[in-house]
């Protein structure tokens, strides 16, 4: 079961491909404690599962243009310029 767990680790390089950042980066993230690891000896892996949930924590959904437009925009509340 142990030798399963491990072929399903990915090193931090193939992870941070994955994420779409540096491997310096993902360093930080893991110095940090912003995402979840594992320590084999001295080497740093991560769970397939949890690469794709630090994905999702980190989309960013826009809104459809209809909705975006029925909110006033910040700027038509400031004064007009003098000039």
């Amino acid at each position: 079961m142990i030798d399963n767990a491990r072929r399903e680790l990915i090193d931090l390089r193939e992870a941070a491909q994955r994420l779409g950042i540096r491997p310096r980066t993902l360093r930080t993230w893991v110095t940090a404690r912003r995402i979840r690891h594992v320590r084999v000896g001295h080497r740093i892996k991560f769970e397939p599962a949890e690469l794709e949930a630090a994905i999702r924590r980190r989309v960013v959904v826009v809104p459809a243009r209809e909705e975006r437009l029925a909110v006033e925009a910040p700027w038509n509340t400031l004064a007009p310029r003098e000039g």
